[in-house]
């Protein structure tokens, strides 16, 4: 027997799904792997994202920055792949490539 979560799971008639998908202040989006239809409140979703953007701790800026520290950490990681005969020349250099 398959158990089926009991919240806010309905089903809607086409005409139903049809007006709220005219509506601007509602977004429609595939979840669950696109199994199931999700109506957001766009506005609601806004002041979510805002919070998340103004509580610092999510995002706080990092005293040095990482990118060379992960470039040379990547070519060295490159590198052990071509020695250990893992990746081809031509990949190799292709990942060494800079953006």
């Amino acid at each position: 027997m398959v158990k089926i979560p009991s919240q806010r799971i309905i089903v809607i008639p086409l005409n139903v799904r049809q007006a709220l998908k005219r509506d601007i202040n509602i977004s429609l989006k595939k979840a669950d792997k696109g199994t199931t239809t999700v109506a957001l409140n766009i506005e609601d979703k806004i002041k979510e994202g805002q919070t998340h953007l103004d509580n610092r701790e999510n995002h706080r800026l990092l005293v040095n920055p990482m990118v060379a520290e992960t470039n040379l950490r990547v070519r060295q990681l490159i590198s052990k792949l071509y020695l250990g005969n893992l990746i081809e020349e031509m990949t190799k250099t292709s990942l060494c490539q800079t953006p």
